[in-house]
């Protein structure tokens, strides 16, 4: 089998790992537009359904290594008088995982590893055309390649997808972000909430002995711009909690990342002839759950489970889309809902994503795909 990947992100790196683990014989390209491997974002939080997803890649305990592990979670008001706080080892569900948090570049290049061969940059495809169950592609330096799938990993601006559905999908959540990394300590992840305003805060220890920082307030798109008005964060975070505000005041403009909450109005997962979506292209969704990633490596890991287990493309497509449809379709909504209201958060996280282990029948790692093992063969 012959597979295009779109996308040299955490998703498309992911899905090479898994296709190499589980697809061995598959031959497999990934393109990606820009030049060279980027790592969107400042850093990242893996819940347990993620980090314990790597084991079947063989890569947990090389991410473990790296990572800052997360033993407690904080809740508090805005002006930081503490709400309450989940310490992860006493947790009836939550204890059995390990929560851990890395900076997203360190995290690119351990995926990166033994799969650079495989992508070639600065490339998208020009066009193509489909004939005999074979999809032959046009890439934008002039080369073809014909291919029996596609995968679609280019996250929530996917042009592929738009292509194919014929519609732009992407669905804006009406919220603007700012992410950055600082040198101030924090020993806890502490999410500031029920502000006035509207505002929401979280300050998380990562990787490199550093802090990962995320800010939200409602606005309208309108009124949002790239460029980011330090002022004006001042400003609307000022009756934040001091660490918050410092942590501001003392990050370069250049250093502070803004972009907007963008969702899908409606799921993907296949056209049901030579293309799947993971990861975001899929079901992009708000951060609130940390589930973005953890869903693009459960669909990972499904896809290449179905593609190894049904011999017929059509069949692997189709067992892909009913193991993961009504899985991502929760993660959409349990994520977007909170990030509309800032006084509902992890509750979701806690009581319904993560199945005790006793309930789950390996590999399976989640609630709506704890079967998926005993489905596929």
């Amino acid at each position: 089998m012959k597979i295009l990947i779109i996308g040299a992100g955490l998703g498309g790196l992911t899905m090479a790992h898994a296709l190499k683990t589980y697809l061995p014989q598959a031959e497999f390209k990934i393109i990606e537009k820009s030049t060279s491997l980027r790592a969107t974002g400042a850093s990242i939080a893996l819940p347990g359904n993620a980090v314990d997803a790597f084991k079947y890649l063989s890569m947990q305990e090389q991410i473990l290594k790296t990572a800052h592990p997360i033993s407690k979670i904080r809740y508090l008001k805005y002006n930081g008088k503490l709400l309450s706080e989940t310490k992860l080892a006493e947790h009836p569900i939550l204890k059995d995982y390990q929560f851990i948090a890395l900076q997203r570049e360190e995290l690119i290049h351990l995926l990166a590893q033994d799969i650079l061969p495989h992508i070639q940059f600065n490339t998208v495809i020009k066009q193509y055309t489909q004939q005999d169950k074979l999809t032959h592609i046009e890439l934008s330096d002039d080369s073809h390649f014909t291919a029996d799938l596609i995968i679609d990993a280019s996250g929530v601006n996917s042009t592929h997808r738009q292509a194919i559905c014929g519609q732009d999908l992407r669905e804006d959540l009406g919220i603007s972000c700012w992410r950055f990394l600082t040198s101030r300590k924090t020993a806890d992840p502490s999410y500031y909430l029920l502000s006035p305003n509207g505002g929401l805060g979280l300050l998380y220890p990562t990787s490199g002995n550093q802090s990962y920082v995320y800010l939200q307030r409602v606005q309208e798109k309108d009124n949002y711009s790239t460029d980011v008005d330090k002022a004006s964060l001042v400003r609307f975070f000022a009756k934040f909690a001091p660490e918050l505000q410092e942590a501001i005041d003392s990050t370069p403009t250049e250093k502070i990342i803004a972009s907007r909450l963008v969702s899908v109005s409606e799921p993907i997962m296949t056209d049901h002839k030579s293309t799947v979506f993971i990861g975001d292209a899929a079901a992009a969704c708000s951060p609130q759950l940390q589930q973005g990633y953890a869903s693009a490596i459960e669909d990972a890991l499904t896809l290449a489970w179905s593609l190894q287990a049904k011999p017929q493309l059509e069949d692997a497509l189709l067992c892909y889309e009913q193991l993961r449809l009504s899985r991502v379709q929760w993660i959409k909504n349990a994520s977007d809902t909170p990030s509309k209201s800032s006084q509902a958060l992890i509750i979701y996280f806690q009581e319904e994503l993560l199945p005790r282990k006793s309930e789950r029948t390996a590999p399976s790692m989640c609630k709506a795909g704890r079967l998926y093992w005993k489905k596929i063969t």
